[in-house]
């Protein structure tokens, strides 16, 4: 009993220093690249303010770089959609090695961040550190079961905002893992006429996909 009384809580894989923090913003689905950008700005801004001691190329900063992307790699990498999307943003922190922070911790620079990552209406924040072992799910999650996918949509939506009007202490990024508010075009393929036109579905759907998210032909780099 002493022994079972008395054991010390483990954690099998423990979250040290961060080498890198991200910032994922996500917008509402359709958010215009300009409004995402300008707010993705706005966070960098914070992050920046939160930083200013530790600035890039200063002597003896721990930050290596501050870098921001929108649309185009700003996912989050526990959503397996790789896709360039308008209303995504995110800012990465970079640290310098350990052996070059001279004793100083990162991890309360990320808490600083979290701090600041507030007041913007209608956009989902999430500051997060790498991850150190294997994919896991989120610490809580809520699952509704039942027969009727409508009757579960509402259940959880009425449930999502009951927790986010409550704002419960250490919900960092309250989200469904199911987009209700995706908009869609559904587009049918004449196949007889396609096939007249020596076209496949595929080509016509990349045209389209072309159309609306553009394509990327090369990249060039400079420095």
């Amino acid at each position: 009993m002493l022994v079972s009384a008395g054991r010390t809580k483990s954690t099998f894989f423990p979250s040290g220093d961060p080498n890198f923090v991200y910032v994922y913003l996500k917008m509402p689905i359709g958010t215009d690249v300009k409004t995402t950008d300008s707010v993705t700005m706005l966070l960098e801004k914070k992050v920046y303010k939160v930083l200013e001691a530790e600035k890039p190329g200063t002597e003896g900063s721990i930050v290596e770089s501050i870098i921001a992307n929108v649309a185009n790699s700003a996912n989050n990498p526990r959503s397996n959609n790789r896709s360039i999307q308008s209303n995504l943003g995110r800012i990465q922190v970079s640290f310098v090695e350990y052996e070059k922070r001279h004793g100083k911790k990162t991890k309360p620079y990320m808490d600083k961040i979290r701090k600041e990552m507030v007041g913007i209406p209608g956009a989902s924040i999430e500051v997060a550190q790498e991850d150190g072992g294997p994919p896991t799910d989120p610490p809580v999650n809520i699952e509704i079961i039942g027969d009727d996918f409508e009757e579960i949509a509402k259940v959880a939506g009425s449930l999502s905002n009951y927790l986010d009007t409550n704002q419960v202490y250490g919900i960092e990024n309250l989200r469904m893992d199911v987009d209700l508010n995706s908009p869609e075009i559904t587009i049918n393929v004449d196949r007889e006429k396609a096939m007249m036109e020596g076209l496949s579905t595929g080509q016509i759907g990349m045209e389209i996909r072309t159309a609306v998210f553009g394509k990327e032909v090369s990249k060039l780099k400079r420095g």
